[in-house]
């Protein structure tokens, strides 16, 4: 969260000494509450839920109880819950910023972006005064694609606190998602001069310099990055994409574990904000080419993700598997009830370990963590029976001088040639290779590949 505010007490008819909750809580509401916030504030959320649960239970309508068990609700990660207490609370003291703040807050965290805008609009106009309140504003405007509005907020936030770090880092984003990358370097520079040890502002430093094309610049900024967070996975991954030159042959398993249970449970709201197509296409290649397959086939879903696939192509499957690398990812999957089996493995390692066991394995954006992608072709070779067939996406690279590259936001890209040729060499013909819209980033295009790959029974890997 990026602040609590707590509203004024309400005892809801009861005298302010009144006792409250049951006879061992043996204390005033006012002193419950204060007790109740401690706890929340020092982790303590068992003392906290417990003492919220009894005041609530006596009187439900209590704004501030209501108001801390709704942050203490998404503390627990379970902000679901959260969002009901909070609107409650906007409802019975809707002249109170804070409440209103903290709802924007929660849907901001959960990418409900549009609709943060309207609680923390109340809180703006309540509190006109609040760097805060504008700091959030113009994060939920950035993520909306209001790009000038965001703007004001973060310069009215700067206005009234300008030595507050994380305005600044925030208006660096805005800056960046608008193509003003050096007036982005500047305000990260300054963000990291009042907190130098915030590793977003160097990792977002380290991007900016590269998309400048100041190498040294970028990686010195990495650096600052990683001794501030030593174990992040991500870092080594960039580092390589930065250089050019020793490329890894595909994302490490720790960096696309790490990268994908961090958003498991934001995946699908933020990919429809991004317009993400690639399960819709994938889906639309393998319609063209069912009939060739028996009837009710077995699929493998490689790299599930969330299951963003399963409701399209569960209609063609007699068996549908998903395997994945994140935990939380197979978590949102299994929501869904429409996988009859989930795994979480390496990609690769598992269709090796699957020989003559599916008809058709389709991947949606999950090839762009591979660079070179013969390993793969090998192993969903094997795991194929009879002429089956593999579909996939791929980002595409315009340089044809190279095979695939890794781009500075940890994914590669690939050149058609080397796509066909790599297809081929590995035991496949190629049914259909097309350029496609992947999805949105920054409201521009990213630009794709389409590949529908038939297996060649007895055919050879010539690698």
């Amino acid at each position: 969260m990026t602040g609590h505010a707590s509203v004024d007490s309400s005892t809801q008819g009861r005298a302010p000494g009144a006792e409250v909750g049951p006879a061992e809580l043996n204390m005033t509401l006012s002193d419950a509450l204060e007790r109740a916030q401690a706890d929340l504030r020092e982790g303590r959320f068992d003392a906290a839920e417990s003492i919220f649960v009894q005041i609530l239970d006596q009187m439900p309508d209590e704004p501030n109880a209501l108001h801390f068990f709704g942050l203490l609700r998404h503390q627990q990660g379970r902000t679901a819950e959260a969002i009901p207490y909070l609107r409650r609370t906007t409802q019975l003291v809707p002249e109170a910023p804070g409440p209103w703040m903290n709802l924007g807050n929660v849907l901001i965290e959960t990418e409900q972006f549009i609709e943060a805008l309207i609680p923390l609009q109340r809180a703006q106009r309540l509190d006109p005064e609040s760097p805060t309140n504008y700091n959030n504003l113009g994060i939920a405007y950035l993520h909306a694609d209001q790009l000038e509005a965001s703007e004001a907020a973060f310069r009215e936030g700067l206005r009234l606190d300008p030595k507050r770090h994380e305005l600044h880092h925030n208006f660096a984003r805005m800056l960046k998602a608008g193509g003003r990358l050096p007036e982005a370097v500047a305000s990260l520079n300054r963000s990291i001069e009042l907190q130098p040890d915030i590793a977003a502002s160097h990792q977002l430093l380290s991007i900016c310099h590269f998309e400048l094309g100041d190498t040294a610049l970028s990686l010195a900024a990495l650096q600052k990055w990683q001794t501030l967070d030593p174990e992040n996975p991500k870092i080594d991954h960039l580092r390589a994409g930065i250089l050019g030159k020793e490329t890894p042959l595909r994302a490490s398993d720790d960096y696309v574990r790490d990268e994908f249970d961090k958003f498991a449970e934001s995946f699908d709201h933020k990919l429809d904000l991004l317009e993400y197509r690639a399960p819709a296409l994938v889906t639309q290649a393998l319609t063209a080419i069912v009939s060739a397959l028996p009837d009710a086939p077995a699929i493998l879903d490689a790299g599930c993700g969330t299951g963003l696939c399963a409701p399209l192509i569960k209609p063609f499957c007699g068996r549908l598997v998903g395997v994945d690398l994140s935990q939380g990812m197979l978590q949102q999957a299994e929501k869904r009830r429409l996988y009859d089996c989930l795994e979480r493995a390496e990609l690769t390692e598992y269709l090796e370990k699957s020989p003559a066991t599916f008809d058709a394995v389709i991947s949606a954006d999950t090839l762009c963590y591979f660079g070179d992608l013969a390993g793969f072709l090998i192993a969903a070779h094997r795991s194929l029976r009879g002429f089956g067939v593999v579909i996939f996406t791929l980002e595409s690279l315009v340089d044809r001088s190279a095979d695939f590259h890794l781009q500075i936001h940890g994914r590669y890209s690939h050149s058609r040639e080397y796509v066909l040729r790599v297809v081929r060499e590995n035991g496949f013909s190629v049914a259909g290779l097309t350029c496609k819209t992947l999805r949105k980033e920054t409201d521009k295009d990213v630009a794709g590949f389409l590949v529908t790959a038939v297996r060649i029974p007895g055919a050879e890997s010539s690698n």
